[in-house]
């Protein structure tokens, strides 16, 4: 079983993947890709754990499908905040950028490392994990444990049905 720090680690790869240098060269395409598909600059933000770098605000890549973009538009004389959703060149734009993030192991050990430090900074998580990392094996049911249980069940109870 993958303890608290490789699970969240794959999980949360959005805020521990190393992102974007400031003021680099990847950081300057990052800014011309965000201009040429429409989009705000402001897509990027500073990372959590290392303020040297910028990110994109999903939680892993894979959310980027789910980015929206809010703008306040005026509906019956008020003005109204409304999400849009990207377009298919958007959302390539975005895949774009993060393909520009700095491949760097040491440094996202460190983010990783800085997660662990905040994660043990609230009781209740830090109870969590030390929980869930002392579970000592993970389990899996294989068929014939499977079909051994659902025998078992209906030798005390015959009206269950038999297992297909």
């Amino acid at each position: 079983m993958k303890k608290t720090r490789e699970y969240y680690s794959n999980t949360l790869s959005g805020y521990l993947d190393v992102g974007i240098e400031k003021e680099s060269e990847n950081h300057k395409m990052a800014i011309e890709i965000l201009s040429k598909n429409n989009l705000p600059k402001d897509l990027l933000v500073e990372h959590d754990f290392n303020n040297q770098y910028l990110r994109i605000p999903v939680t892993n890549r894979g959310h980027i499908q789910n980015l929206s973009l809010n703008r306040v538009v005026m509906n019956e004389g008020k003005p109204r905040l409304m999400s849009f959703p990207l377009t298919k060149n958007q959302l390539s734009a975005v895949e774009s950028i993060y393909d520009l993030y700095t491949q760097d192991n040491n440094l996202r050990k460190i983010n990783v490392d800085s997660l662990m430090v905040e994660w043990d900074d609230r009781p209740n998580l830090k109870a969590l994990r030390e929980w869930w990392d002392n579970i000592p094996m993970a389990l899996a049911i294989t068929s014939v444990g499977k079909v051994l249980a659902h025998s078992n069940a209906q030798r005390r109870d015959n009206t269950l049905p038999p297992l297909n």
